[in-house]
């Protein structure tokens, strides 16, 4: 299921009926005749469906939004640049959010740059005997929606949530707190919120945008009474916020994007223990709440959870600086239910170079001090690719899918304590370096298909403060896959099927713990794996390296897959490999008179008999002729190529040298094969075959057949030479 199929399956989006205006934006002026704003306002004004384009003197250039562009009226526009030949960009250089999509609107944009968007900020608390708390920041930095949203070949980027208040100073002797802090705005770049909202993405780029941070607690003033107020939570969904409807990404990349980090704790004024910090935003890319979510060929990569935020510590009173705030969820995604429905929920995609937020350390007690004791250090984030909470009954579903290189959280280390007291204890570790499933009292499942979870690491425990008395924090657990103690459906509530689960670190179960199986799974020992890298399709892959247990290793399925995470053809041999790649191996041999391969019959063309790849190759008298055969690794991993062929009769007299890596006669090991060991994929190894007759009486001829195998025999390609003696006169 792609493109729109998926949101036309949850009723969120109707087909189309054609559009009934047209309108051409001609400047970048913020308003007037001609500015996008002016033919948004007379698209909203007439009926049907509209379509606004851009001149081609603006291809390229950037179109300024001093305030948001609010469009409320029902109905759809379509906002264009796909006919220039470089994309708009609409900014509004931080001073707005840049659209805001009401409910009953569907807007579609495509082939335009978004960028520079800014939601406000929450409003400081006041001061006082009854102080006030922060505001929350605005969600939604470039775009706040709350009908259809479709983007098509677009950048949203440089964008930023507002950050939350701080909460105000607490001054006198009466008992009420300080102000609480404000919680960060949610999607720096998106903000999507409503049942009936969705949000499709395809061939588009989420980059470098920010959830808001949250606001400070307010401080106990010196001499004040009372408590010390929360501190914000940073806000989630660094690019992407979506609070209920529905989430589709195709062929998209999620990348460098951040959740805002805990607001800071209220100081104490009076030598006591300042508030702790507040909790780091989850899903440093994505966070979704109650969403159905597609995620299809789509690269997830180098986003961040939210870093939990400093105790509270009153400058100039003595007092010991409070607990670290813990780190966010979820570095890549994070996903608090998930549409029961859904048929798969991350298919083909790699989610790769994500960290959950880091614990902060705890405040330290006051150095001339004795017997004070320092505050703990916050828990690192756990899930650092993906951090998982099902709702009641609901499968989590992914196949074809790679998790590579993702880290979970640190956790901070704890507050030294002062003379004859005991330091802080350390934050714990985040756990689920790949993902984290965790729940949260229902019950659910999981269930990964032909998913590659490699080289991710659960974080590291905080140290305890000094002096002694104090613990580190908790060590880390599940490297490659974490699950909620006791499991997700009070047993083992993920399903591992045809996966690979390996080379992930933790201190306890490196890569995954109990996990119900079908099929065949690989989740200890060397994979034998090669690099991340392009090997075709939508996103970077980790293919298998030759003699890989990975290779032909899978099991029979009840519902096998029949492709990979490229989209090529599975299984390739009869058997499938395990985990997300399904490797191809192919030789391809060619001939011809010239050493250069680039001439000889023919490239990409592969034959057990040699037909239409035959050379003919004519002796004169005693002389010597030469042909060439080129060996080629035309598969997808390197390989080992076994060349063979044909002796000489009793009328010639044949050599046969190996060219490439230096000059080798190999003309013994025709008939039991010469190797080419490990020959990388589109590498060319070349082969000279001298013959010539052995009499002038006796007329030479021979047809010679040449054979390359693949490392599976059953592979081969074939060249033959055909060879004549001209009659002597």
């Amino acid at each position: 299921m792609s493109s729109l199929r998926y949101l036309l399956l949850f009723g969120l989006i109707l087909p189309s009926a054609g559009f009934a205006d047209s309108f051409v934006v001609s400047n970048g002026d913020d308003t007037g005749s001609g500015s996008l704003r002016a033919a948004l306002a007379a698209a909203e004004g007439t009926p049907g469906e509209d379509t606004i384009t851009f001149d081609a003197g603006l291809s390229g250039g950037e179109v300024l939004i001093e305030s948001v562009l609010d469009i409320t009226a029902a109905g759809r526009i379509l906002v264009t640049a796909e006919s220039l030949d470089s994309p708009v960009t609409i900014t509004s250089f931080g001073l707005d959010r840049i659209f805001h999509v009401g409910t009953g609107v569907e807007l579609e944009m495509r082939d335009l740059t978004i960028a520079d968007g800014f939601a406000e900020w929450g409003a400081n608390g006041d001061a006082g005997d009854a102080p006030g708390n922060g505001g929350a920041g605005q969600n939604g930095g470039a775009i706040y929606n709350e009908g259809i949203l479709i983007l098509k070949r677009c950048t949203v980027e440089n964008s930023t949530a507002g950050n939350g208040g701080s909460g105000g100073d607490k001054t006198d002797a009466s008992m009420a707190s300080s102000g609480n802090g404000g919680a960060g705005g949610h999607g720096g770049g998106i903000y999507s919120t409503g049942v009936g909202a969705s949000v499709y993405l395809e061939d588009c780029l989420v980059q470098q945008n920010d959830a808001g941070s949250g606001g400070g607690a307010g401080d106990l003033t010196t001499g004040a009474a009372g408590t010390i107020g929360t501190a914000g939570k940073g806000g989630d969904g660094g690019g992407i916020y979506c609070d209920g409807g529905s989430l589709e990404l195709v062929r998209t990349v999620v990348q460098a994007n951040d959740a805002g980090a805990g607001g800071s704790g209220g100081g104490h004024g009076d030598s006591g223990v300042g508030g702790p910090g507040g909790a780091g935003g989850n899903g440093g890319g994505i966070a979704l709440a109650g969403t159905a979510v597609f995620v299809v060929d789509s690269t997830i990569q180098n986003n961040s959870g939210g870093f939990g935020g400093p105790g509270g510590d009153f400058t100039g009173s003595g007092d010991t600086g409070g607990e670290g705030g813990p780190g966010g969820d979820g570095g890549g995604m994070w996903i608090n239910g998930f549409a029961v429905a859904a048929p798969v929920h991350l298919r083909g995609s790699l989610i790769r170079g994500n960290d959950a937020g880091n614990g902060r350390s705890g405040g330290s007690a006051p150095f001339l001090e004795t017997g004070l004791t320092g505050s703990n250090g916050g828990a690192g984030g756990d899930g650092g690719g993906l951090f998982v909470i099902g709702g009641a009954d609901a499968v989590w579903m992914m196949e074809n899918t790679t998790v590579y290189q993702n880290f979970a959280g640190i956790g901070g280390a704890g507050g030294d304590g002062s003379s004859g007291g005991t330091g802080g204890d350390g934050g714990d570790a985040g756990k689920g370096g790949g993902i984290a499933f965790s729940r949260n009292g229902v019950d659910y499942t999981a269930d990964l298909t032909h998913v590659t979870i490699l080289s991710n690491l659960a974080g590291f425990a905080g140290a305890g403060g000094t002096p002694s008395g104090s613990s580190n924090g908790e060590s880390s657990s599940g490297g490659g896959i974490w699950e909620f103690p006791g499991g997700l459906n009070g047993g083992n509530g993920v399903t591992l099927r045809n996966s690979v689960v390996a080379s992930n670190e933790a201190v306890t179960a490196n890569n995954v713990a109990s996990f119900n199986a079908e099929g065949v799974n690989f989740t200890a020992g060397n994979p034998q794996v090669g690099s991340l890298q392009d090997n075709g399709g939508a996103t970077l892959t980790v293919a298998p390296n030759l003699g890989s247990p990975l290779l032909d290793g899978g099991g029979v399925l009840a519902s096998p897959l029949d492709a990979d995470q490229r989209g090529e053809v599975r299984p390739f041999n009869g058997v499938a490999d395990l985990g997300a790649f399904e490797a191809k191996f192919q030789p391809d041999a060619r001939i011809g008179v010239s050493s250069n391969p680039d001439t000889h019959r023919i490239d990409n063309v592969y034959t057990a008999t040699g037909a239409g790849q035959t050379q003919l190759v004519k002796l004169s008298g005693s002389r010597t002729s030469n042909f060439h055969v080129s060996v080629e690794n035309d598969g997808e991993i390197a390989d080992d190529l076994r060349f063979s062929g044909s002796r000489a009769n009793s009328t010639l007299r044949l050599s046969a040298f190996r060219i490439t890596g230096g000059v080798q006669n190999i003309t013994a090991q025709l008939v039991a094969g010469h190797l080419f060991e490990e020959l990388p994929v589109g590498d060319v190894a070349l082969v000279k075959v001298s013959v010539k007759a052995k009499s002038k009486k006796k007329r030479a001829r021979q047809t010679l057949s040449y054979t390359v195998n693949s490392s599976i025999d059953t592979l081969v390609d074939r060249v033959v030479a055909r060879v004549k003696q001209k009659r002597s006169r």
